[in-house]
């Protein structure tokens, strides 16, 4: 939701300050209907291209793009490593972000 601040009745609730460079603090998990794939698609001008996807299995599932470095990051996930032990550096956050936006996998702290 992009909030700092939450009032409930009594309570304000206020977001950690950057919290997105922790992410690799933190331990991925998959859904189970979440797959990722490598793909051969045709170039601009027929060549192969390959290149990685991550989506929902279902008919109307999201499906977005991931880059190489990233799909090498996602491909060793396994439950209890934090995302920094599996290579994932700074310049990668956003773009895990944005596939977590997605719901295509939850985020938690180490040790949950």
């Amino acid at each position: 939701t992009e909030l700092d601040h939450l009032i409930i009745e009594n309570h304000l609730i206020t977001r950690k300050p950057d919290w997105r460079s922790r992410l690799g603090q933190a331990v991925l998990h998959f859904r189970p209907t979440t797959r990722l794939t490598r793909l051969v698609r045709s170039g601009p001008q027929g060549e192969p291209v390959t290149g990685s996807e991550i989506r929902l299995d279902y008919s109307t599932g999201p499906r977005a793009d991931v880059s190489p470095r990233l799909y090498a990051v996602l491909k060793q996930v396994d439950g209890p490593t934090p995302l920094s032990e599996l290579g994932l550096t700074q310049d990668l956050h956003a773009e895990l972000y944005t596939l977590w936006q997605e719901r295509f996998f939850t985020l938690t702290p180490i040790g949950r």
